[in-house]
């Protein structure tokens, strides 16, 4: 159940997907008519994994009464992702209800659908899994991401978390009940014991299609992304210390066009540079794939105005 206005907008950032809002109040007999009708809904729709139920009390979430116009109850309320009131139905007429549910859930269902499929294939190897690389949030999420870094595969990866569409969808279409899901160029591999399995017969590159990179070819492939490459904690637009937002602030009052890379979301990458260039610690700036330095020596550059003959220099 939703209490209120707030609590519906968090459950629909979760959710992303339609939500059918029981508007109810008890002692109410055409409430539990409509309950039984939404109840068999749900078990005919759960294949569909299309659209989500939940209730509200009537008597005490008056402000979601009031945002969706409940005068009476029931009412069946169709609510959109973005909170857009899509469907109303007043009263208990079990015809009207099953065939306005059923057409938000069939149009759900094909964007939800769309949007799985594209995930999916968003990279060649792509993992479903509960967190994120660097912060996973269950045991066999944090070995799959061992196993997959152990063996140098790079992949991209989805939290289902934050997703339950997604989450619930491709449960459905793998036939594969749990998480974490690896896939490769669109097709499932498995979750973490058929990784381990596939990892200890050597057999894993194969099965993704893919080709073994070297750490040292990955670090100078990424050190030459750009012409000029900056790696850092978080992103230029979101820093993550105060030495990367610092360098930043250098990088953009100089005029000088970068690249960059998260390495807080690749311990590899991380660790193996610290040891690539003979400089312990972050940012790091390349030009060209050679080290420039870090805060202090880009900082002093920029301040002789010597930064830009420098990253000229690393050309030649």
């Amino acid at each position: 159940s939703v209490g209120s206005v707030g609590e519906l907008a968090q459950y629909l950032s979760v959710e992303r997907r339609p939500v059918v809002l029981f508007a109810r109040a008890d002692g109410v007999v055409q409430c539990d008519v409509v309950e039984k009708i939404v109840l068999a809904l749900m078990d005919q729709l759960k294949d569909t994994a299309a659209l989500s139920f939940a209730t509200v009390d009537a008597a005490n979430a008056k402000d979601i009464c009031a945002q969706f116009k409940v005068e009476s109850v029931p009412s069946l309320l169709l609510v959109d992702e973005s909170m857009g009131a899509v469907g109303r139905i007043v009263g208990s007429d079990a015809e009207s209800i099953s065939s306005s549910v059923r057409s938000v859930a069939e149009s759900s269902s094909l964007r939800i659908k769309r949007r799985m499929l594209a995930l999916i294939e968003a990279a060649p190897v792509m993992l479903f899994m509960k967190g994120e690389p660097t912060q996973p949030k269950c045991k066999f999420s944090r070995q799959t991401i061992a196993l997959l870094r152990e063996n140098n595969v790079s992949f991209e990866s989805y939290d289902i978390l934050s997703d339950r569409a997604i989450r619930e969808r491709l449960k459905i279409y793998s036939k594969w009940p749990t998480f974490p899901q690896l896939y490769s160029k669109g097709e499932l591999i498995g979750g973490v014991d058929v990784i381990k399995e596939l990892a200890e017969s050597k057999e894993l590159h194969k099965e993704l299609g893919v080709t073994t990179e070297d750490l040292t070819e990955k670090l100078k492939r990424l050190t030459c992304q750009e012409d000029v490459m900056l790696f850092m904690k978080g992103t230029p637009e979101a820093p993550e210390c105060g030495f990367s937002s610092r360098i930043v602030a250098v990088l953009n009052e100089e005029g000088i066009k970068y690249g960059s890379f998260d390495i807080l979301k690749d311990a590899e990458v991380r660790q193996g540079l610290k040891e690539y260039s003979r400089w312990p610690t972050f940012p790091q700036l390349y030009a060209f794939g050679t080290l420039i330095g870090g805060l202090d020596v880009v900082a002093e550059l920029a301040k002789a105005h010597e930064l830009q003959s420098e990253i000229d220099a690393a050309k030649s």
